[in-house]
């Protein structure tokens, strides 16, 4: 089965045992290359003529076991089975991972992806996420107190970015409260005058100040302090939202 092709076909970069997994060839025939057409279609040359298993043909999932013969367009898989070749029509062979894992998987079972150093900004999608905290507290007369304190980090890891307060309080007189951070929920520093909360009067409800500020980056853990200089029993109802 002498064969002469012209220049349109592409020699594929690979020896039969390659094609066909299998070192040991049996038959007259004796194989000598791979050829790939411009239309991709595999093709086989033999120098010698046909043999003993000249006839044999191969579909999906033959056993061909280790000494296949005859003409075989298909490769043998780890079970010894026939297993197509697919070729591209620019004579590319294709190959599969046989420990690709398609999907979402641990580090250890994943691929490394590397970028160059000239890459442009490339873009992550993240997830947005969001969570409220409510830090009522209430302030004696003539004194100060401060509220409960927000982690900003509850899992240990940067987990949120930004904070914001708001609220109402019934205490119409005072109009600040001061913003506290701390890195252990401990040790207490109080904002500078950019951070202070400003107090204005309801306009729904004359008997009652609200507020709202948001912080970018803050330290672990947050907290307000409010003073209050009237005789009565201050009470605040405070919101946070923490963004990550």
């Amino acid at each position: 089965m002498a064969t002469t092709e012209d220049s349109r076909k592409a020699t594929l970069g690979l020896d039969f045992t390659s094609i066909l997994g299998n070192s040991n060839i049996t038959g007259s025939g004796v194989l000598t290359s791979a050829l790939v057409t411009v239309d991709g279609e595999l093709l086989v040359k033999d120098s010698s003529g046909g043999g003993g298993g000249g006839s044999t043909q191969y579909d999906m999932g033959d056993a061909i076991g280790t000494t296949p013969t005859g003409t075989v367009a298909l490769g043998r898989d780890g079970s010894g089975n026939a297993q197509a070749l697919q070729v591209s029509a620019s004579g590319n062979q294709f190959v599969e991972l046989a420990d690709f894992i398609k999907g979402n998987t641990n580090m250890a079972n994943s691929f490394c992806v590397n970028i160059a150093n000239d890459q442009p900004a490339l873009i992550v999608e993240e997830t947005f996420l969001r969570a409220t905290q409510n830090i009522n507290f209430t302030v004696p007369a003539s004194s100060n107190n401060t509220s409960a304190g927000v982690n900003m980090s509850p899992a240990g890891d940067p987990t949120y970015r930004q904070i914001a307060f708001f609220g109402e309080t019934d205490n119409i007189t005072d109009l600040e409260i001061y913003v506290q951070f701390s890195n252990d929920n401990s040790n207490w520093y109080t904002c500078g005058p950019d951070d202070v909360i400003q107090l204005a009067i309801d306009p729904l409800d004359a008997t009652k100040q609200t507020f709202y500020k948001a912080f970018d980056s803050p330290p672990q853990w947050v907290r307000l302090l409010k003073l209050n200089s009237t005789g009565s029993l201050e009470t605040l109802s405070v919101k946070t939202a923490r963004i990550n």
